[in-house]
């Protein structure tokens, strides 16, 4: 279970990077829901695998990339917690790779989880300095891409579509 790769948290002795970075994969793996704890757990991970942190940075990018719709809020939870408990080296790391992956997100992604990341972007990550500025704005172009505006436009006339075909009460 998710409890068994973090033995170490409660006294043992912490993993060496390579194999930290492997416990890291296989708990973002386990990552289905945002469980309070096993972001915390995956925060306290990735801090004491610092010196790793392009490694654990790369495996939760490379998650997000891919994973599907329901597990993407947890994910990028687990990133934004770790802005923001741990920073520094994971900033950097996280700065180079996000646009790419957020944008990726967001073409597969319906408005809640739009609205959803444009708000973690704006009372998160721009409002607390977490990101530098020059990616803050390429993840705002990302929001406002032709393919962004292709989205939401498709979206609006499904709705609208819905609405029509909706039968008169």
């Amino acid at each position: 279970g998710f409890g068994a790769h973090y033995g170490w948290l409660r006294g043992g002795m912490p993993p060496a990077p390579a194999d930290g970075v492997v416990q890291f994969k296989r708990a973002v793996q386990d990552l289905k829901n945002k469980s309070h704890s096993k972001i915390t757990s995956l925060t306290s991970l990735a801090d004491v695998l610092y010196e790793a942190a392009e490694e654990v940075s790369n495996v939760l990018l490379d998650e997000i990339s891919t994973a599907s719709a329901s597990r993407l809020q947890p994910l990028i939870s687990v990133v934004d917690s770790i802005l923001k408990k741990v920073g520094k080296d994971y900033k950097m790391h996280f700065a180079s790779r996000m646009p790419h992956a957020i944008g990726a997100v967001f073409a597969r992604s319906d408005a809640s989880m739009h609205g959803w990341l444009e708000k973690m972007l704006n009372m998160s990550w721009r409002k607390f300095d977490l990101l530098p500025p020059q990616t803050l704005d390429r993840l705002d172009q990302v929001f406002r891409s032709p393919a962004a505006e292709a989205a939401q436009a498709a979206q609006a006339e499904q709705a609208a579509q819905a609405a029509q075909a909706a039968p008169e009460v």
